[in-house]
């Protein structure tokens, strides 16, 4: 027979096996231990930790530029206050600056210089009243003050 092949070799030709028949099933190559394959381990877990960290870190920080301060003195009117309790803090603003940090407290303060104006109080004890009841922190109110205040208060949040 001339030329033609046979035999388990032959058969690879037509897209068969060629040579002899290979094992059904290989082990997986052992595990490697020691050295290098640790410290890359060590490297990967490290990494996994720290991507979640550094993306709270860069979370955290897309909150996007600071607005500044509104200012004591603006004409927009915080949450809550009437436009005469606005007017109010106002005024305070320009008597006595510091005061016109806190807003709401500071509107709070006119209405119960108002309660005590229309208890019947002498204007004199009102006014000392408003030296203690303005006063605090760092900050003390003078008489002059309080008695600016308290003409401030009459004019606006004590208007019925």
């Amino acid at each position: 027979m001339g030329g033609v092949a046979s035999g388990p070799a032959a058969v690879g030709r037509a897209g068969g096996q060629v040579g002899p028949a290979a094992p059904a099933a290989t082990a997986p190559p052992p595990p490697l231990t020691g050295g290098h394959a640790d410290r890359q381990d060590a490297q990967v877990n490290r990494f996994v930790r720290l991507v979640p960290l550094a993306f709270l870190v860069l979370l955290a920080g897309c909150g996007g530029a600071e607005q500044p301060a509104p200012s004591p003195s603006t004409s927009s009117q915080p949450a809550g206050l009437s436009s005469a309790e606005q007017s109010f803090v106002d005024q305070v603003a320009s008597i006595a600056p510091p005061l016109a940090d806190t807003p709401e407290r500071l509107a709070r303060r006119g209405g119960n210089t108002c309660d005590s104006l229309g208890d019947g109080r002498p204007r004199d004890q009102v006014v000392d009243q408003a030296v203690e009841r303005f006063s605090g922190g760092t900050y003390t109110v003078t008489t002059d003050q309080a008695a600016a205040i308290v003409d401030a208060a009459e004019r606006t949040v004590c208007v019925k």
